[in-house]
């Protein structure tokens, strides 16, 4: 394999181990796309994504990405979903899914909805987890 086609590989096998995360307008405007290896649902209402990196920030029911407000979010898989339900409990693993998304705090995993709600700063505890991650592997 040459320099050039090991780079091509090398860039292919990366684009591969990443999660695309798909934000969808209620508006009916564009979607718009982001990747990264995990996104995390964070109890202090962000997307975060390697590095700790904020994605995305929750604003009343909707999540902001740059300037603009979406109401769902999609991403192909497989993927793993690992949720606590507080910041001292243990983890639960759901997956795999061939598509997860979101509506409305719920998560689904293949059109089922899960026993899993997006954590939210306004909503009473009962009715929110800590931390929600989506992931290629379940050990990740």
């Amino acid at each position: 394999m040459s320099g050039a086609e090991g780079a091509a590989w090398r860039i292919a096998s990366t684009r591969a181990a990443m999660i695309t995360l798909t934000f969808r307008s209620a508006l009916g405007e564009s979607q718009v796309q982001t990747r990264a290896a995990y996104f995390r649902f964070c109890a202090d209402g962000t997307i975060r994504a390697n590095g700790n990196s904020v994605a995305a920030t929750r604003v009343n029911d909707c999540w902001r990405l740059g300037q603009r407000l979406f109401r769902e979010l999609e991403c192909t898989g497989p993927v793993y979903i690992r949720a606590r339900r507080t910041a001292e409990s243990a983890s639960v693993g759901y997956g795999p899914y061939s598509l997860v998304r979101t509506a409305a705090g719920l998560v689904y995993g293949d059109d089922e909805c899960l026993e899993v709600r997006l954590p939210a700063l306004h909503r009473e505890p009962a009715y929110s987890w800590y931390e929600v991650a989506l992931l290629l592997k379940m050990d990740a």
